[in-house]
């Protein structure tokens, strides 16, 4: 009997220091497993943070970049009306001229130049490059900052094109003294119907394709500027989204 009582006694012993091995085995793997967790999780915090921090950045040099793009439209804006007014002035001239004084004042005005729209696409292509314009967290302000730049391409090239008739039409042979001339006024020197017959004339050939450039110029000038208005308004629109974003984020 006292045989028996002993080996139950051990037996018990033993089943009650495995189960003591296995609750300090099962207590030390739930421990590993935390700590695992919780240095994914750190880990994962960690990641986000610099993510975050770095999305940040892009967004504010951005944001930076549309600011210049709006200087560089509201510039294009008080140009393009200066010199769609100097059009006016020149065919109003043109229409009126009756003497030689008012053909030189005409070729002084020099209303025609060339504008490129030349937005600033540096941040963009950097996030086009990297990968950053489709990780942004705001799926809306990445569906804006993609329709800005396609838009402004798309309409950077149709007036690359309009500013392409207008070189075309400098190369014009009945220009060709009319460039002259108003380089040599530029700097200062004397023009005379001896050289020039035609200025001496109230309608003339090359009277008459300097009206053409005029009319030319205004036309596309006015084009351009309803492009750039129209580049410029999602451009603004942008600037409040990114605005709002930054507003949520900080």
């Amino acid at each position: 009997m006292l045989g028996f009582l002993g080996k139950f006694r051990r037996k018990n012993i033993q089943q009650t220091k495995m189960k003591k091995i296995l609750l300090y085995a099962f207590g030390e793997i739930l421990l590993l497993v935390l700590g695992i967790l919780i240095a994914v999780q750190l880990n994962n915090w960690n990641t986000n943070r610099k993510l975050t921090k770095a999305e940040s950045i892009t967004i504010s040099r951005l944001y930076e970049d549309l600011k210049s793009d709006i200087r560089r439209f509201d510039f294009l804006d008080s140009a393009i009306h200066h010199h769609i007014n100097l059009c006016d002035s020149a065919i109003q001239l043109i229409e009126t001229q009756n003497s030689l004084q008012d053909r030189i004042d005409l070729i002084k005005l020099d209303p025609v130049d060339i504008f490129l729209l030349e937005t600033n696409t540096a941040t963009y292509d950097e996030m086009i490059n990297t990968g950053r314009l489709y990780s942004l967290s705001s799926g809306k302000l990445r569906s804006w900052i993609s329709l800005y730049y396609r838009q402004a391409k798309k309409w950077s090239a149709y007036s690359d094109g309009n500013t392409d008739r207008i070189r075309s039409a400098f190369d014009r042979p009945g220009l060709n003294d009319y460039w002259t001339i108003q380089q040599k006024l530029e700097k200062g020197i004397q023009v005379s119907t001896l050289q020039y017959p035609w200025l001496g004339q109230q309608r003339s050939d090359q009277l008459k394709e300097v009206e053409n450039l005029m009319y030319l110029s205004r036309s596309i000038l006015q084009k351009n500027l309803g492009n750039y208005a129209i580049i410029k308004r999602i451009c603004q629109n942008l600037i409040e989204e990114i605005e709002l974003y930054r507003s949520q984020n900080l």
